[in-house]
């Protein structure tokens, strides 16, 4: 689903009774703003998304970003949070400079957006909206898990028959390469009377 932001606002119409209570992930919406707003560039910002319910319930999502020369895209995997409470869901995207120095951040902009629909899901209930910041926790969580199991993956792709059968090999030349005697030229006056090292391959030269 893809909308184009018309300056500060985003017309949800075509969102506005796609999600049903419970869902999970199940829709991406991709938003294309403006990169430049009044003399800012909007690149430097980060962007996220945030839903009250009509039970004054709050959720909030941190969106992917894409950046062009003119747009910027940006990416709402919608996560379960939104979905929790079915009915009315207000949305406002803000785009913010966050301090590299400490937690604070300065709001730059909001995008307007029309009230969606939470649609009822038709059995069962859900349990009440965690805060912002258990949901944070969980989204980093979902985060480490996605990448851990690529990481387990390339393990199980390395072929660990081959390198060890290398290993093998260049252990078998250094062990021969040590058992080779070392040569040693000397006269045969002071072979006679030198005391003879093991390992050791004299040859007699002139004095």
């Amino acid at each position: 689903m893809q909308i184009t932001a018309n300056g500060k606002n985003i017309d949800t119409h075509l969102i506005k009774n796609l999600l049903i209570q419970g869902e999970k992930l199940s829709e991406t919406v991709t938003f294309t703003v403006d990169r430049f707003y009044n003399g800012n560039d909007l690149s430097l910002c980060s962007f996220f998304i945030r839903g009250v319910t009509n039970k004054n319930e709050e959720a909030q999502q941190g969106l992917i970003t894409q950046i062009s020369e003119e747009k910027i895209t940006l990416i709402w995997k919608i996560s379960e949070f939104f979905t929790a409470t079915a009915g009315t869901l207000r949305l406002e995207i803000r785009a913010v400079l966050l301090s590299e120095t400490d937690e604070s951040e300065t709001l730059v902009l909001k995008y307007d957006m029309p009230p969606i629909f939470i649609k009822p899901s038709p059995v069962g209930s859900n349990t009440p909206m965690p805060s912002t910041t258990e949901q944070a926790i969980n989204s980093i969580a979902a985060a480490v898990s996605d990448g851990l199991n690529e990481i387990h993956s390339l393990i199980d792709s390395f072929d660990t028959e081959s390198f060890s059968k290398r290993f093998d090999e260049i252990d078998s030349a250094l062990k021969e390469l040590l058992s080779r005697p070392v040569i040693k030229p000397i006269t045969e006056n002071k072979y006679k009377t030198t005391e003879h090292e093991d390992n050791v391959l004299y040859i007699i030269v002139k004095e």
